[in-house]
């Protein structure tokens, strides 16, 4: 492990010693020369002290910067960093400034005018005598009107304005919690590609004991060139296995880094000790209570029920058309040569519209008629909505149980591959075993370890499944799980 973590820490470029030439030749571990990425990679041939002729690939993987991530850390840069919980938060806002609009539309509008003229002319009297007239004149004017819907059209447009936005709200809530779902999942594949890739650097480091074990073995006379080729086989095999575990540990790096609105040339490290079972769900918890809490707590029920009703508001908004519209209209004017001269004049009425016979009265009918497919339609997807939320946690629940079980008969398996490989390695320095042995047992051994870390981490990644398909998704239930009653 110490191997892995300065070959990540320190230099953050890959240097694989890959099969040698000769079966006498040695792996040896040089420094990485970085290449562009969007080179392939390298090949550079070199000499070894015994005067064989090895071959080493290098992957680029700089980075400029390094970032210690733990799961507080993730669930942190979800709420700060995630753009699609940023893009949500800014659909809420959108529907609050509707909702504030519609509020505005019950109050009255009022307006102003000024007008002011002036006349200046000759007037002929008594023949050829004129008199010049010069007169002025100032109007100004002040109004106001009030649209009243008798069927409380303005009112049901508020009341459904209101209901959007708390569906935009809980939106927002819905995106955090999916959003920091898939970060901890991201971040588990993230951590499982890296403990394959951990694991794999110590089945080398075993191999190549196997490889030196044989190569003494046939310099003493008392092995086979087979065995050690057998032994070689399998190092470099382990060693293409490693260049496709980086590989896979790289990419779900990226993809975490992506889902955190991180830099791409930010390198994640990730503390030793992570790679544990983490319960978040009650053992003692059954599938059926966590189906009843989902239907009782998931966001996107609360959501599609708030759509629902603000569909039924706008049902009632287009039936209050039917009734006829009435606008109250009021004013006051002067007139006057001067402000201080002003004749005021009032005016005050009313105003009925009637547009129930909008072509030929089939406009509010139609409308009606949308609006309610319109809500058959919310509901048979609230239905589906309640299907899939069910089977999800069912699901989730299932996998829980049988990662949980799967643990545990990995950790036996790893327990007898541990004390098998022992013997065989054993037998095999006291000359009363066989290479095969050896070989079979390692491979036997990699495979359990490796068995162990996937069951544990597919085991965390069905809890934050199950949380989140059960509504309880939280930074405090992501980290300290879900208190029993």
């Amino acid at each position: 492990m110490l191997l892995c973590r300065k070959f990540n820490t320190l230099t953050l470029c890959l240097g694989i010693i890959l099969a040698t030439t000769s079966p006498q030749a040695q792996a040896t571990e040089e420094s990485p020369q970085p290449i562009t990425l969007q080179d392939p990679p390298a090949q550079q041939s070199t000499e070894t002290p015994n005067g064989k002729t090895s071959h080493t690939f290098q992957i680029l993987l700089q980075k400029t910067e390094t970032l210690p991530i733990d799961l507080p850390t993730v669930i942190a840069l979800v709420e700060d960093q995630n753009l699609f919980l940023q893009r949500e938060k800014e659909g809420a806002r959108i529907s609050l400034a509707r909702y504030r609009l519609s509020q505005a539309a019950l109050l009255p509008n009022i307006e102003g005018d000024y007008n002011q003229n002036r006349f200046q002319g000759a007037v002929q009297i008594f023949g050829d005598q004129t008199i010049t007239i010069l007169r002025s004149t100032v109007q100004p004017q002040i109004g106001a009107s009030w649209t009243l819907y008798p069927g409380g059209r303005n009112i049901f447009e508020m009341l459904a304005a209101r209901r959007r936005t708390k569906a935009s709200e809980i939106q927002v809530t819905e995106t955090y919690q999916e959003q920091m779902s898939r970060a901890v999942e991201e971040f588990y594949r993230f951590l499982e590609a890296q403990v394959e890739r951990d694991l794999l650097l110590i089945s080398i480091q075993e191999v190549e004991k196997q490889v030196e074990m044989n190569r003494a073995k046939v310099e003493v006379g008392t092995g086979t060139k087979l065995d050690l080729m057998r032994s070689e086989t399998l190092l470099a095999r382990r060693e293409r296995e490693l260049i496709e575990a980086e590989k896979n540990m790289r990419t779900a790096e990226q993809a975490l880094l992506n889902r955190l609105n991180l830099d791409v040339s930010l390198g994640l490290l990730t503390p030793e000790g992570e790679a544990t079972q983490r319960r978040l769900i009650p053992p003692s918890t059954q599938a059926q209570e966590l189906v009843k809490q989902a239907l009782e707590n998931h966001p996107a029920l609360k959501k599609v029920s708030e759509e629902l009703a603000a569909l039924g508001i706008d049902l009632k908004a287009i039936r209050s058309d039917f009734l006829p519209s009435v606008t109250v209209n009021t004013f006051l004017n002067g007139t006057g040569p001067r402000f201080a001269d002003l004749q005021l004049s009032r005016y005050g009425g009313l105003v009925v519209n009637m547009n129930f016979l909008d072509n030929l009265g089939l406009n509010v009918p139609l409308r009606m008629r949308e609006k309610k497919a319109e809500i058959a339609q919310k509901v048979v997807e609230r239905q589906m909505m309640i299907r899939d939320i069910e089977t999800r946690v069912v699901d989730a629940f299932l996998n829980s149980e049988s990662y949980a079980s799967e643990i545990q008969a990995s950790v036996k398996e790893r327990t007898v591959a541990e004390e098998a490989y022992r013997l065989a390695m054993g037998r095999y320095e006291s000359g009363v075993g066989i290479n095969l042995d050896v070989i079979d047992s390692e491979v036997a051994l990699n495979a359990a370890r490796v068995s162990v870390a996937r069951a544990v981490l597919n085991f965390n990644r069905a809890q934050v499944q199950l949380l989140e398909a059960t509504g309880h998704i939280s930074p405090e239930t992501l980290l300290n799980g879900v208190i029993e009653p």
